[in-house]
C-alpha cells in the first residue's frame, strides 16, 4: 500500500481510506436498478437522442479540428507496467474495490509480484446508466480520488487514458470530453488524451491503439487519417495490441456481425496491409473475462473481453467453444466466472421479484388499475361480484377468463392495458440474439402469462374478499391490497422465469443478468511490457467488499485479488 497517498492500514486484513476534503459530500450509490420503470424510461430516452445525436453532430470530428496528431511514447520506461479496465462507474463497492487494488503500489496475486501500472486504459462505459456530470462525480471519479488521493508532491503521475463506450456516448461525449480531454487529474491519474481515441508507444516495436467507434458507428474519416499518420512511424512487423469499446467477434445476430465487419475492415486496413502484427484485442462492454486465443505462424493471437471494473456480471455459459474471425478459428480458454458458476447464478431469476422490488411495485399498480377499471365499466352488474361466485379450482379457469373477456372486449381502456402488457412483452423480446423466430416466440408466450396471471389473480381475489363478507371498506381493501402485492410478485415473477429459461436458451444475456445486480466476479488486466515480451496477469475478484462510508473515511477488509489463470506470456 501506498502509504503516502492517505492509504491507511489498521491491521493485515483491514483498511482505512481517508475521504480527501474535495470529497467530503460523498455520498455512496447501490448497482444501478435496471428495472426501475423510472431508469428504463431514461436510459431509452438517452440511449434514441444519442443515436439521432450521433447521426449529425459526430464530436470525434469536432476534436480532429482542435488538436494535433500526437501519439504518446513510453518506449524509453526501463520496466513498463500498463493497467486495463472497463466498464466500471455503477455500485461504489465493486467500483472501489477494483480502483483500492489498481491504486496499489504493489500487489503480490497468486505469489506473482506485480506493481502499479504507469498507465492505465480504461476501455469504456466509465460510467452506468447514463453519462451526465452527476454520475461521473459519484459513481466514478469520487471513489478513484479517494482511492488514490493527488499528491502534489508527486512529480512522476501515472497517465490515464480512456475510449467512451456506449453509456459515455449516451450524452453525445459531451462529459467524456470535459473528464478526459481536458488536461485533469482523476485522483492521482493524469488524463493524458485530446481525443476519444489514441496511440501509445510501449516498446520501439510494440504499440497500443484505443479507438473509438462510437454507438456502432462507421470509424471518422480524422481518425482513420489519426491512425494512418501513428502508423507512418511504425516500421514493418511492429506488434500492436488494439482497444475496442465492444467485443463484436462474440456477438451472433446480423446487426452485430456489420458492427464486426467495421473492426474487421480497420484491422484489414490500417494493421495487417501495412505489414504489422495484431497481437491482442481487448474488449469490454460483457461484464466478465473470457479469452479467445488461436496459434498463427507468428505466434498465439488473443481476443480478451475484460469487462469487469464494477458494472453488473454478465454471464460466460452462453459463450462459443469457438468463434470464426479474421484470424480463423479461435477456441475459448477461459472464463470467469465459469460456465458452470454462471449458470447457477442464472436459478437466481427466482428471485426476481426481490432483486427489483420497484419493478414489482409498478406490475401491483398495472394490475390494481385494470382491476379497477374492469369493476368500473361493470358498475351495474358487477364482475367482482360475479368472480366472487366462481369457486376457485383448476376445472374453473375457463369460465371465470371467460367472463373477465367478456368484460375486456368491449371496453376500450381495458383493451389498450391488455394490448399494452402482451405487446409490450413482444417488444421486450431479445431480437438481436440472432434467434429472432425463438425469442418471437417466447415474447408471445411471456406476453400471454402475464394476461393471464393477472386476470387470474383478479379472479381469486375476488372470491376470497367478496364471497363471505360482500361489498364493505374493510373487503374493498383487502382485495386492493393483495392485487397490489400478488400482482406485483406475480408480474415480476413471471419475467424472472421468462429471462432464466430463454437465457439458458441463449438469449437475454444482459437483461437476465442486469436483474441480479451482481457485484462478485470483476476483474481487470495488468501488463508488464519488457523488451523480448509481454506478460498479461489477469486479475479477478470473486468477493466484493462491503465498504462502509464513516465520517471522514472509508473502511472495509482487505480485498483478496486471485489469478484468472497462469499469466499470459507473449514473446516479442
Amino acid at each position: 500500500m501506498n502509504f503516502s497517498v492517505l492509504h491507511l492500514m489498521n491491521k493485515s486484513d483491514f483498511f482505512k481510506y481517508l475521504i480527501p476534503e474535495k470529497n467530503k459530500e460523498f455520498k455512496p450509490y447501490p448497482m444501478v436498478g435496471w428495472y426501475n420503470v423510472r431508469q428504463l424510461i431514461t436510459t431509452g430516452v438517452k440511449s434514441l437522442v444519442s443515436g439521432i445525436f450521433g447521426s449529425y453532430a459526430d464530436r470525434r470530428e469536432i476534436q480532429a479540428a482542435i488538436s494535433g496528431n500526437e501519439s504518446f511514447d513510453y518506449s524509453g520506461e526501463k520496466d513498463l507496467w500498463l493497467d486495463y479496465v472497463a466498464d466500471l462507474g455503477d455500485g461504489f463497492n465493486s467500483t472501489f474495490t477494483v480502483a483500492s487494488l489498481l491504486a496499489a503500489d504493489h500487489l503480490t496475486v497468486d505469489n506473482y509480484p506485480t506493481h502499479r501500472g504507469k498507465v492505465l486504459v480504461m476501455g469504456g462505459d466509465q460510467v452506468y446508466p447514463v453519462a451526465n456530470k452527476k454520475h461521473y462525480e459519484t459513481r466514478f471519479i469520487s471513489p478513484y480520488e479517494i482511492a488514490y488521493p493527488k499528491n502534489e508532491k508527486e512529480n512522476d503521475h501515472p497517465h490515464l487514458f480512456a475510449i467512451p463506450g456506449n453509456h459515455d456516448w449516451y450524452d453525445g461525449l459531451a462529459n467524456f470530453l470535459k473528464i478526459f480531454i481536458n488536461d485533469r487529474f482523476i485522483g492521482n491519474w493524469y488524463a493524458m488524451q485530446h481525443r476519444s481515441y489514441f496511440a501509445l508507444k510501449l516498446r520501439e516495436n510494440v504499440w497500443l491503439w484505443g479507438i473509438d467507434i462510437q454507438l456502432d458507428a462507421d470509424i471518422d474519416k480524422p481518425q482513420l487519417d489519426y491512425f494512418a499518420f501513428a502508423s507512418s512511424k511504425m516500421k514493418k512487423g511492429d506488434k500492436i495490441i488494439l482497444c475496442t469499446s465492444k467485443p463484436s467477434w462474440i456477438y451472433k445476430s446480423k446487426e452485430e456481425e456489420v458492427n464486426y465487419k467495421i473492426l474487421e475492415y480497420f484491422e484489414n486496413k490500417y494493421i495487417i496491409e501495412k505489414g504489422f502484427e495484431l497481437l491482442i484485442t481487448l474488449a469490454g462492454d460483457s461484464h466478465h473475462y473470457s479469452r479467445y486465443s488461436r496459434q498463427t505462424e507468428n505466434g498465439t493471437v488473443h481476443k480478451i473481453i475484460s469487462g469487469g471494473g464494477g458494472a453488473f456480471l454478465h454471464p460466460t455459459h452462453n459463450l462459443q467453444k469457438k468463434i470464426r474471425v479474421r484470424e480463423g478459428e479461435m477456441e475459448l480458454k477461459k472464463t470467469f466466472p465459469s460456465k458452470e458458476k454462471s449458470s447457477r447464478l442464472l436459478f437466481l431469476n427466482f428471485l426476481f421479484p426481490f432483486f427489483n422490488p420497484e419493478f414489482s411495485a409498478f406490475m401491483g399498480t398495472v394490475y390494481l388499475f385494470m382491476a379497477w377499471l374492469l369493476q368500473s365499466v361493470t358498475y351495474y352488474s358487477p364482475v367482482f361480484a360475479v368472480l366472487s361466485k366462481i369457486e376457485p379450482a383448476w376445472y374453473n379457469i375457463p369460465v371465470a377468463l371467460h367472463k373477465i373477456m367478456s368484460v375486456i372486449i368491449f371496453s376500450p381502456g381495458l383493451l389498450i392495458i391488455v394490448f399494452g402488457i402482451f405487446f409490450g412483452s413482444m417488444a421486450f423480446s431479445d431480437k438481436r440474439s440472432g434467434k429472432f423466430g425463438f425469442a418471437y416466440v417466447a415474447g408471445i408466450i411471456q406476453g400471454l402469462l402475464h394476461i393471464v396471471s393477472g386476470l387470474s389473480i383478479i379472479w381469486i381475489l375476488s372470491y376470497l374478499s367478496f364471497h363471505e363478507a360482500g361489498y364493505n371498506y374493510q373487503s374493498i381493501f383487502i382485495f386492493s391490497a393483495g392485487m397490489f402485492l400478488l400482482g406485483g410478485f406475480s408480474g415480476s415473477l413471471v419475467l424472472g422465469i421468462y429471462l432464466m429459461l430463454s437465457n439458458a436458451a441463449g438469449i437475454h444475456d444482459n437483461e437476465a443478468f442486469s436483474s441480479l445486480r451482481w457485484e462478485g466476479y470483476k476483474n481487470f488486466l495488468r501488463f508488464h511490457i519488457a523488451a523480448d515480451k509481454i506478460t498479461i496477469y489477469p486479475i479477478g475478484l470473486t468477493k466484493i467488499i462491503k465498504w462502509k462510508v464513516r465520517k471522514g473515511y472509508i473502511e472495509g477488509e482487505k480485498p483478496q485479488p486471485h489469478l484468472i489463470e497462469e499469466p499470459i506470456i507473449i514473446k516479442l
